[in-house]
């Protein structure tokens, strides 16, 4: 292995991803996350954007390919069980994908991913995706949460 990136600091592009997924009712793993992490993988090489934490990202359909799930973009958090690590070849940090639904993508959209994220981990504090979860907005008490949070965060323009 040898260093790739002229950039002493880190490792290659600095970053690996990580995804959990809910088990289902499948027999064997499915692919599509591996697809999922692929056509990210592409999309950083191809454009030499990173993801960091807290970054968003629209899939402009279901992350699982022919599913009827709602998850349709995804957030980037820390790795919640893997710290960054110092390598021969610079430093790598570690984010997650996490499924997330549009409607929660708009919310992440017009106040915090950091914030989310955080109403997510109460639910979920490894970050899993379950392919079958609804919105967390479909929650009345969560959707007023949100709303005065929002409110209280936001500064309108």
């Amino acid at each position: 292995y040898e260093k790739e990136s002229t950039d002493p600091e880190w490792s290659g592009m600095g970053f690996e991803l990580t995804f959990r997924l809910a088990r289902g009712t499948e027999t064997s793993p499915p692919l599509w996350p591996v697809s999922m992490m692929q056509n990210l993988a592409r999309y950083v090489l191809q454009s030499g954007k990173i993801f960091e934490p807290f970054h968003h990202i629209d899939a402009k359909g279901p992350i699982a390919l022919e599913s009827n799930t709602e998850l349709t973009a995804a957030v980037f958090v820390s790795e919640p069980q893997l710290s960054p690590i110092a390598s021969p070849n610079g430093r790598v940090e570690f984010i997650q994908i996490v499924g997330v639904t549009g409607d929660e993508l708009a919310c992440v959209q017009s106040w915090s991913t950091a914030s989310f994220a955080g109403l997510l981990a109460e639910s979920s504090p490894l970050h899993v995706t379950a392919p079958e979860r609804k919105s967390l907005l479909a929650n009345p008490e969560i959707r007023a949460r949100i709303e005065a949070a929002r409110a209280r965060d936001v500064t309108p323009p």
